[in-house]
This record gives C-alpha cells, sequence and structure tokens, in this order.
C-alpha cells in the first residue's frame, strides 16, 4: 500500500488513487499486477466538496482487438476495441 501527502492512499495494490486540491477522490483506477487495465471511475465534485456525477469506463487491457475479421453480406468488417462508458449523475 502507497500512502501520500495528507494521509490519502494512493495505491492499495488493486487500484490507484486520484485526488483533487481539497483532498476528494477524481479518480480510481484498476491495476492487475501493479499495471493500470484502463478501466476506471471518475468523480466529479461540486465547489462545496459535494459529489455530482459518477463516471464508469470500462477499457479492454490491450488496446488490440480480439475480435476477428469477418466477411459478412460480401463487405469486409473489422471487430474495434474502444472504452465503454456509463454515467451515473447524482
Amino acid at each position: 500500500m502507497v500512502v501520500g501527502k495528507g494521509n490519502r492512499i494512493l495505491n492499495d495494490g488493486t487500484y490507484a488513487f486520484l485526488y483533487d486540491g481539497n483532498g476528494n477522490l477524481t479518480r480510481r483506477t484498476t491495476l492487475v499486477s501493479g499495471a493500470p487495465t484502463g478501466a476506471y471511475i471518475q468523480y466529479t465534485w461540486d465547489h462545496r466538496n459535494q459529489l455530482t456525477k459518477i463516471e464508469f469506463y470500462n477499457a479492454p487491457v490491450n488496446s488490440r482487438s480480439s475480435l476477428p475479421r469477418r466477411t459478412f453480406a460480401a463487405r469486409r468488417t473489422q471487430g474495434r476495441t474502444s472504452a465503454q462508458r456509463r454515467r451515473v449523475v447524482l
């Protein structure tokens, strides 16, 4: 476990954490073997330090697509990988 300024946890082996200047958690990134996977949760706070938004981002471990190229309806398509996002507004 890595603890930073203000006694804030920066890394617990499973997640890495980022904070704003007021000490609010702004991002939690998922780690695998100490490396970020690309999946994270973004937290947004207002000027009164009240949580206003939570966004979930799920990204693949590798940037390359694991989907094969396919021929469908006489045209070639290729699987693409893009980050998926889910938003929760409080």
